[in-house]
């Protein structure tokens, strides 16, 4: 055994078996070593995701399918800190998928028909049982 050392990324104390060991551990050594070559592995990253599109999009889906709370915080953040972005990325895909804009105002006006008939029947259901009631307590002569 060597002399006791200090750890050239974290600092700390640590007992050698080599005179030349710089670091305590794996993960210092591995750190350190990101730490030096940060842009050539950003650069490294960059590329394999430009080789790989279809790899990064399947990558993508599976996280969004794992983790489908984050993602639409994420994706709201985003909204947030870009709407004019926003606004044209959704303007674009309107203007690129006509046929599904027209089926969803469809949809919704078809909904928005079902909804009044819904209210507008809960509405007579309520009148009739207050009718009913004001009868049965003699409030209204019969």
């Amino acid at each position: 055994m060597i002399g006791p050392k200090s750890c050239a990324h974290c600092g700390g104390p640590f007992e050698s078996k080599r005179r030349t060991a710089r670091f305590c551990g794996a993960k210092c050594r591995n750190r350190a070593k990101r730490e030096a070559n940060r842009e050539k592995l950003r650069a490294q990253a960059r590329a394999w995701r430009a080789a790989n599109p279809e790899k990064v999009k399947a990558q993508q889906r599976a996280w969004r399918a794992a983790n489908p709370e984050k993602a639409e915080a994420k994706r709201r953040a985003w909204r947030k800190a870009n709407p004019e972005k926003a606004e044209a990325q959704q303007r674009a895909w309107r203007e690129a998928n006509p046929e599904k804009v027209g089926a969803h105002r469809q949809h919704q006006s078809t909904n928005r028909v079902k909804q009044d008939n819904r209210a507008r029947i809960a509405a007579d259901q309520h009148a009739a049982m207050r009718a009913v009631q004001e009868i049965l307590s003699g409030t209204i002569p019969t």
